[in-house]
């Protein structure tokens, strides 16, 4: 009885301090708009230092009919290739968080300007879904990226 009582008490103490307050909800506009300046990184800075930037150490991306890119090292050899003239650009539509505060995901539309042989830009738009994850430090980083956006080789 001793030993059952010590198991459910620890339990509960356990289960308690993994659940959050009301007040400890984390708010599902911090990763909107760490969305939204992933995006206006990629506009002003281009796609390679954005995705670099904000990609987690274990991220994968998904993207239009290729392999998976797995992990940070994958993400840095394809976009040291990519095509540096691509134009990338995206607006979350909706986000979330977990209740834990650890995990979030936002999804929206992009808009992507690729120039064709000639240098005339072909715009494409389609949707994507991002996964992130909270950083130690409070920051926020995908661990997942995908949609219907082709690679940009």
């Amino acid at each position: 009885m001793k030993y059952l009582f010590c198991t459910l008490s620890l339990c509960t103490l356990l289960f308690t301090s993994c659940t959050t307050t009301e007040t400890e909800v984390a708010d599902p506009q911090v990763i909107i708009d760490t969305d939204h300046a992933f995006s206006d990184m990629s506009e002003a800075e281009g796609v390679t230092k954005a995705f670099l930037h904000y990609a987690d150490s274990s991220a994968v991306i998904f993207r239009n009919g290729t392999s998976p890119l797995q992990g940070y090292a994958a993400i840095v050899e394809s976009y040291s290739n990519a095509n540096q003239e691509a134009s990338l650009t995206w607006k979350a539509e909706h986000g979330d968080i977990a209740d834990s505060g650890e995990l979030g995901y936002t999804w929206g539309q992009y808009f992507l300007t690729l120039p064709d042989s000639l240098g005339n830009s072909i715009p494409q738009t389609g949707y994507y879904m991002t996964v992130w994850k909270k950083q130690v430090d409070g920051n926020w980083k995908f661990v997942f990226d995908g949609g219907t956006v082709p690679m940009l080789q």
